[in-house]
């Protein structure tokens, strides 16, 4: 069987020239061991294919996966062992969690062995994949594993996830996991009720600012985390923010989002840097929150998008005519916002101007907007939208929808029409 899977193999290598989990066929390998679990040798060929677990594990990835979760393979005797022995066989080490889930989905935590904890805690992975296989974990797998990581100087996203006896460990050993964290904001999180771990971070923050900046980075999972000019670019950012709030840099509160992007806030402003905006240009006017800064960035993967605001009051309740007031207030200006939702909306703790230590008064064009609609100017205790995207010109042949929004909009929509009509 072994110089049958090799020259599959090498017909796999001659027309797949990425060597990407998305990007490469593998439909010939799955096609060879379905007809062989299906014989009716297939017991013979079952402890063959186990025996060549490091071409099956070279060659797996989302086109063939299946193999990994299937009930004839994955539960006989031999199985678990050899995988884990030939784990590092697996190509791609940045979707090792999925390949791990399917496994999981079939046998469950037994799957946790010692030996294959202490494989993981050994392997080459992203701190995201070790977070998600962590969460596939019992207390007792959980711990063992963390410990192993720690052991191992190895970095871990840190999860809010994490039960009383975890972040009591990390607590206890906070030295060492502030050397191994990517993320020290996300470290803060876990360990807040531990007071002398969570001054140790802090005097770390204040002593080196880079730490910022990798933690910043570090929540962008896209990012090139060696993009020096992106680095540069946020660095200098924060800083003049941080001068600007006088705070220290370990008063910086940190949101991410999903990985996609960053939120930080520092004093009374609001830093956002993260994927491209679904309406990166639109006619300024009175009802965002006013932008500081607005700007896209290129860098060595995907462009972001980087926007300072003043903060604003949020994490309250938002009726729906508060909803409607502002979209009506937008479409009088002959704009249509396409994202209504409560969670997009502050009360504005000042006037809706730009508060900065000098008097600068940025152009819509520096600001990548175009020529501000309203003279208006929203006062302290207005409601005010706070995430300007999805807001387009009326007449767009491009609107897009959140899909979360469309109802509403919908709806509103509509009363606005009827309301015209009784002018």
């Amino acid at each position: 069987m072994r110089n049958e899977l090799l020259k599959i193999a090498k017909k796999i290598d001659s027309i797949n020239n990425e060597e990407s989990w998305f990007n490469s066929d593998y439909s010939q390998m799955d096609n060879f061991i379905n007809k062989k679990l299906s014989s009716l040798f297939y017991k013979k060929y079952l402890n063959d294919l186990i025996s060549n677990m490091d071409i099956l594990l070279s060659y797996t990835n989302f086109t063939n996966i299946n193999w990994v979760c299937d009930n004839r393979i994955c539960f006989h005797k031999d199985f678990l062992n050899t995988f884990i022995n030939n784990l590092n066989h697996f190509k791609y080490k940045q979707q090792i969690d999925q390949l791990i889930y399917y496994l999981y989905t079939s046998i469950g935590s037994e799957i946790f062995t010692n030996k294959m904890i202490d494989k993981l805690a050994n392997y080459d992975i992203n701190t995201s994949s070790i977070n998600t296989i962590f969460s596939y974990m019992n207390d007792e797998q959980r711990m063992l594993f963390l410990r192993t990581l720690h052991k191992n100087k190895k970095p871990i996203r840190i999860s809010h996830e994490l039960n009383e006896n975890e972040r009591s460990f990390i607590a206890e050993n906070i030295d060492d996991f502030i050397k191994s964290s990517n993320n020290l904001f996300l470290l803060k999180g876990v360990i807040e009720n531990y007071p002398d771990a969570i001054k140790k971070v802090n005097d770390c923050i204040d002593s080196n600012f880079d730490y910022v900046i990798d933690s910043v980075m570090e929540n962008i999972s896209y990012l090139d985390k060696n993009d020096q000019n992106l680095r540069t670019f946020i660095y200098h950012l924060v800083k003049d923010v941080v001068d600007n709030e006088k705070v220290k840099y370990s008063d910086i509160k940190n949101n991410a989002s999903g990985g996609y992007s960053s939120i930080l806030f520092v004093g009374n402003k609001v830093i956002k840097i993260g994927k491209k905006r679904e309406t990166p240009v639109f006619p300024n006017n009175p009802y965002i929150v006013k932008p500081l800064l607005r700007r896209e960035i290129k860098t060595n993967t995907e462009p972001i998008f980087v926007e300072v605001t003043q903060k604003v009051k949020t994490g309250i309740k938002i009726s729906d005519e508060v909803l409607y007031d502002l979209y009506k207030k937008m479409r009088d200006l002959g704009l249509i916002w396409t994202d209504v939702a409560p969670k997009n909306v502050g009360i504005l703790l000042e006037d809706n101007d730009i508060h900065w230590k000098e008097d600068i008064n940025p152009s819509d064009k520096t600001l990548n907007l175009n020529e501000k609609r309203g003279n208006s100017t929203l006062k302290v205790g207005d409601y005010v939208i706070l995430d300007a995207d999805f807001i387009f010109e009326e007449n767009d042949p491009n609107i897009t929808y959140a899909l979360s929004s469309m109802q509403i909009v919908k709806e509103f929509e509509e009363r606005y029409q009827q309301e015209r009509k009784r002018l």
